[in-house]
């Protein structure tokens, strides 16, 4: 089934960047929201970044950014 208001598929898996596909979910549309984020541990992630514990502050920023996000549409 796919949701004209929300343009995504209910009940499948999207892969992608978090910050850029929830944006496309309006508030309070969501039951659940699993994320298996950056740890900080200094693994690069999809050849794209490495976070570490000495980028903290720009790992706390992005971190923020998308728990936000997920509050919106789960609230």
């Amino acid at each position: 089934m796919k949701s004209k208001s929300l343009g995504i598929q209910k009940n499948k898996v999207y892969c992608g960047d978090v910050l850029e596909l929830i944006k496309k979910i309006p508030d309070n549309k969501i039951d659940l929201i699993i994320a298996d984020p950056p740890y900080g541990i200094g693994k690069v992630f999809d050849g794209k970044k490495e976070w570490t514990l000495q980028e903290s502050s720009e790992w706390y920023v992005w971190t923020k950014k998308w728990l936000d996000e997920c509050y919106r549409v789960l609230n």
